[in-house]
């Protein structure tokens, strides 16, 4: 099984804070830090960490070789990651004392990739890859339609959460990794057991997998249900933690582990990845996630 990652790439520039900012509040930073990371780049490192082969295609400005690299470096395939006019995406997060975050991201060049370059990148592919995709780059329902058409496997993390989400080919989507607040915007309020049976009327033919942060995670599909408790560590950072925890979980499932192992594998990934700061580089080694 081969991972075809339509990811975002972004600069990540992280500010410590006691308390993260309220409307009209500002705040004094206590320490400022520069990382690499965008959803996709994350998801990528994971999982290439966990053994995979994984092909990361993207776009980048001028600005953004050391994106490239860092993933390189990790073992991802990088060769289908575009160098255009705009700048690199960027994003600027807050976290505070507690490790939460707040997120603000510039899409930049993420949001410049065209149907012609997803057409040649599709080229490389065939039915044996999973496709993954975030809602931080261009034109992913056109991704979803085309990598139908080649019966490829879709795994759709809905994030950001905005109105575009409801636009798309949702019936292609075969995994739906979100976490509460953003499957509330996908399907409405409710208990988390409400949301769950709410989303898997809406896609009945797509496992669904709710991250619910410290208490765990919920699988659903039409045929089984799991509940995982999540693994315990201290908070440093949760950026990139339901990142590190989808690519953990995929590359498990690939690798052959039943779908109770490869949810608590995802959650230590995770719980490992909110020990420490940095997004792209706070992914564990599959070493770290065997031993924890």
């Amino acid at each position: 099984m081969r991972f075809l990652n339509f990811g975002s790439l972004n600069i990540d520039y992280v500010y410590r804070v006691h308390e993260l900012a309220l409307p009209g509040q500002t705040v004094s930073s206590f320490s400022e830090s520069k990382f690499f990371g965008g959803k996709g780049a994350i998801q990528s490192a994971a999982l290439a960490s966990s053994g995979c082969q994984v092909f990361h295609a993207g776009k980048v400005g001028k600005d953004g070789q050391a994106c490239i690299d860092t993933l390189k470096n990790l073992g991802v395939d990088t060769h289908l990651v575009l160098t255009g006019e705009y700048k690199t995406g960027m994003a600027i997060i807050q976290v505070d004392d507690r490790g939460q975050n707040s997120i603000i991201i510039a899409s930049g060049a993420n949001k410049q990739i065209t149907t012609p370059e997803i057409d040649l990148a599709l080229k490389e592919f065939d039915s044996d890859t999973t496709v993954l995709l975030q809602n931080e780059t261009s034109e992913i329902g056109y991704v979803m339609r085309k990598a139908k058409e080649k019966g490829m496997k879709i795994c759709l993390n809905p994030a950001p959460m905005d109105p575009s989400i409801r636009q798309l080919p949702l019936n292609f989507v075969d995994i739906l990794i979100l976490n509460e607040r953003e499957a509330m915007g996908l399907a409405g309020g409710g208990t988390t057991r409400e949301i769950a049976d709410s989303l898997g009327h809406m896609l009945p033919q797509a496992e669904i997998i709710l991250t619910l942060g410290d208490k765990g995670v919920l699988y659903h599909s039409a045929k089984q249900e799991f509940y995982v408790p999540a693994a315990e560590s201290k908070v440093i950072d949760s950026t990139g933690a339901s990142d590190a925890f989808l690519g953990y979980y995929m590359a498990a499932i690939s690798q052959g582990k039943t779908i109770e192992e490869s949810l608590k594998i995802g959650c230590i990934a995770g719980a490992i990845c909110v020990s420490r700061p940095g997004a792209v580089e706070s992914v564990p080694k599959k070493d770290e996630v065997e031993a924890f």
